[in-house]
């Protein structure tokens, strides 16, 4: 079912004029969108924000009539009005906190009769970020590049065609995946992506790409390397390879210094959850340009790197490289593996944590693996160059 008649029976002519005098503060003309307002923005956060639906609303409503004169073009105030709805909606339900995440086992297929008499009891126990999908996507219609913008996810999925099919997890504890106590190991971070697409059907050879970026491309090595048949190609994002020279691991250590904070169980949780500063510091060193960060990026980024479960997870994360990691790097453990899924490093030259010395030759290790080092970027490519990320995805893998 998707949306139809956004307008609210309004010509088109009319409501563009109530804009405008509503804009220039007319009274009259703000309580007449108001009321033609009110049933699509309730219609918005209901499925959204649940049983604080009508909290939902009415700041959706605040955020709309505050910055109405914002808006440069008339005709577009109800996609406008959507992209707030929908990011209020997330905000207010996201501060109560009580969603209950589901498995993907225990929802209802298409055509279950559950489906029809529990989709109450689904919503309810998926995060306010994914009812907000389900809302954009299958009530308004909209397309996956779309929802992406309306809820300012990154950059880089904005600007890929129409014809890629998605699927963007987090890792345990991390974003909108529920926390967990264990599972924060590179083989384990390796083996949950194996086993979501085994969980979402996609288990034929080659089927995949795969794009990973700090973290999530040191696991998408791990990943290639353990499962190579379901992976077609590779691009890893500001990470180094897992045969780095024993030389340049050696003088290029001290880069690493910030981990001596978070890695300790206790410590490390404590520094994320109640040290913000040292969060935003990393953030900020971590791009060549400080104004890559658009406003009120940094405040989510450390709010979401303060949740409990976050916190737990990025310290077990950095403790898990350093017990089982570093020193499989010092072994060499990896050497007598190949990696045999074609893959492309795209690096920052000016990158403060993986430097370019890092990234030697790995003939010897792979089949088809190449280097690019950007100029002029830092460690956050897909924040600093998306044009650039977005570009290596369209080559690499063909839609």
């Amino acid at each position: 079912m998707r949306s139809t008649g956004d307008g609210g029976g309004v010509d088109p002519g009319t409501l563009a004029a109530l804009v405008r005098r509503a804009q220039g503060g007319d009274a009259l003309a703000i309580d007449a969108l108001l009321r033609i307002l009110d049933p699509y923005v309730g219609r918005l956060c209901a499925p959204i924000a649940l049983q604080d639906a009508a909290d939902a609303a009415q700041k959706s409503m605040i955020v709309v009539f505050r910055s109405i004169g914002q808006l440069k073009e008339p005709a577009a105030l109800f996609g406008w009005v959507r992209t707030i709805c929908a990011r209020e909606a997330v905000r207010v339900a996201r501060r109560r906190g009580d969603a209950v995440p589901a498995e993907l086992s225990e929802l209802p297929a298409r055509g279950d009769p559950q489906l029809a008499s529990d989709v109450r009891d689904t919503l309810r126990r998926l995060s306010p970020e994914h009812r907000a999908m389900l809302v954009l996507r299958d009530l308004e219609g909209l397309d996956e590049k779309t929802v992406a913008r309306v809820l300012d996810l990154r950059h880089v999925i904005a600007l890929l065609p129409a014809g890629y099919r998605l699927i963007c997890p987090d890792f345990r504890g991390f974003g909108w995946s529920a926390p967990s106590r264990d599972g924060h190991r590179t083989g384990d971070r390796a083996a949950d992506v194996v086993a979501l697409l085994d969980a979402l059907g996609h288990d034929r050879v080659g089927l995949v790409g795969l794009v990973g970026h700090d973290w999530g491309a040191w696991a998408g090595f791990a990943a290639c390397l353990r499962a190579p048949e379901r992976f077609s190609r590779f691009i890893a994002l500001n990470m180094m390879h897992p045969w780095p020279r024993q030389r340049a691991l050696l003088t290029q250590a001290w880069r690493f210094w910030y981990t001596a904070v978070v890695e300790y169980p206790v410590l490390g949780r404590l520094v994320l959850r109640h040290w913000p500063a040292f969060t935003r510091f990393l953030l900020r060193r971590g791009v060549a340009d400080p104004g890559t960060w658009r406003a009120g990026e940094l405040d989510e980024f450390v709010a979401a790197g303060r949740e409990p479960g976050a916190a737990h997870a990025g310290q077990a994360l950095h403790w898990g490289f350093v017990v089982n990691d570093i020193a499989a790097l010092h072994r060499g453990r990896s050497d007598g593996v190949r990696l045999r899924v074609p893959t492309l490093i795209v690096a920052g030259a000016r990158d403060r944590v993986i430097a370019p010395a890092l990234l030697s030759d790995a003939a010897a290790h792979a089949d088809d693996l190449t280097v690019e080092v950007v100029p002029g970027a830092g460690h956050h490519l897909p924040d600093e160059r998306p044009d650039l990320v977005a570009a290596r995805i369209r080559a690499h893998f063909p839609a």
